[in-house]
């Protein structure tokens, strides 16, 4: 099961970011893909953040496909995707 990390900001107390660490994911399902693009979308129009890290290759694959940027071991933001797969 993956990670889901909430940061709270301090002087608003909401949600700002979102961390969802996909290390032990071993295979990424098409609704557990429909879920981050809907999450996604959902925290962009309520103003936080959503940062996906730690997947495999084969997951950084669908989501970079999906949009959904993914640098390994590091946070980078859910607007776009970065990598290019083969």
């Amino acid at each position: 099961m993956a990670a889901f990390t909430i940061m709270l900001s301090p002087d608003r107390n909401r949600h700002e970011n979102y961390i969802i660490d996909l290390a032990d994911v071993t295979e990424m399902r098409d609704s557990g893909l429909g879920w981050l693009i809907m999450f996604g979308q959902w925290a962009r129009r309520s103003g936080a953040r959503v940062s996906v890290v730690h997947a495999r290759p084969a997951n950084a694959c669908r989501l970079s496909a999906a949009g959904i940027a993914h640098e390994p071991a590091r946070l980078v933001n859910i607007d776009g995707a970065s990598n290019t797969c083969t």
